[in-house]
C-alpha cells in the first residue's frame, strides 16, 4: 500500500519533515538564539539548551520503558516542562495526551479511560485544583509503596504517574509514595534511535472539552509533520 500526500494552496511544496527533524535543523542554524521564555517560571532557554533538555527527557522516557506507539498523558498548565514532554514524546514516537487542567475527577477518569495512557505526568496543584488529591481518589494505589507498575482495574493500561512542580522542578517533593518524581525519571536514560516517528503518525491527542454534554466531544488528533 502506498501513502500519498496531496497539496493544494500554492506553488510552495509542503516541508514534509517531522517535528524532530525540523527542530534539529533549527537548532543547528540558531543554537544560541532564544527559543522559549516562561515568565511565570522566570526561565529562558536557547535552542541549544532546549534541545539538550528535550533529549534528556526523551532518554528518561525510554529508560522508563515507553516505546513507540504508546501514550503518555499530561495534566498540567502551560510551562516549560510541558513543552519538553511534547517535544520528547515526538522524538521517540510516543503520543502525548493533553488533558484539560480544568477537569474534575469524573472528567479525568473519562479522559484516562478513553485515551488508554500508559503514563501520566501531573503537577501538584493549580489555584483551587488539587490534582494529587483528585488522582488519589481515583487511584488508591498511589498511597502504597512505589512499584514498577500500578494495578488498577479501572485504568488497566496506566503503569506510572509522575509528578513535577514547575515552580521548582529540581526540588519537587513526592506527595505520595506511589508517585514517581519527574527529575529522577529524566536521569534514568537509555539510547535513542536516530528517528522513531514518521510524518503520518499521530503527534498528540487533546482532551480539552467538557464531557458533561452527550455525546462527549471527540478528541483531536494532530499529526507530527509540518
Amino acid at each position: 500500500m502506498k501513502k500519498s500526500y496531496f497539496h493544494r494552496g500554492g506553488e510552495t511544496a509542503l516541508l514534509g519533515a517531522t517535528i524532530p527533524e525540523h527542530f534539529a535543523e533549527v537548532v543547528s542554524r540558531y543554537p544560541d538564539r532564544e527559543a522559549v521564555v516562561s515568565l511565570p517560571q522566570q526561565r529562558r532557554l536557547t535552542y541549544r539548551q532546549l534541545a539538550e533538555a528535550v533529549d534528556q527527557v526523551a532518554h528518561g522516557l525510554v529508560g522508563m520503558g515507553f516505546v513507540k506507539g504508546e501514550r503518555i498523558g499530561i495534566w498540567s498548565t502551560n510551562n516549560i516542562e510541558w513543552l519538553l514532554l511534547q517535544m520528547a514524546t515526538a522524538r521517540i514516537g510516543v503520543v502525548l495526551v493533553n488533558i484539560n487542567p480544568a477537569y474534575r475527577p469524573k472528567e479525568l477518569a473519562y479522559a484516562l479511560q478513553r485515551s488508554q495512557v500508559q503514563g501520566l505526568f501531573v503537577i501538584p496543584a493549580f489555584r483551587h485544583s488539587d490534582y494529587i488529591a483528585m488522582l488519589q481518589a481515583l487511584l488508591p494505589e498511589l498511597s502504597l509503596p512505589l512499584k514498577r507498575t500500578l494495578d488498577n482495574d479501572d485504568f488497566p493500561q496506566l503503569r506510572s504517574v509522575v509528578v513535577y512542580d514547575p515552580e521548582v522542578p529540581e526540588l519537587t517533593t513526592r506527595p505520595d509514595s506511589g508517585l514517581s518524581l519527574g527529575r529522577r525519571c529524566c536521569r534514568q536514560g537509555r539510547g535513542l534511535a536516530a528517528s522513531c516517528c514518521s510524518r503520518s503518525a499521530t503527534l498528540s491527542i487533546w482532551m480539552s472539552r467538557s464531557i458533561s454534554s452527550t455525546p462527549p466531544v471527540p478528541p483531536v488528533f494532530p499529526r507530527r509533520c509540518f
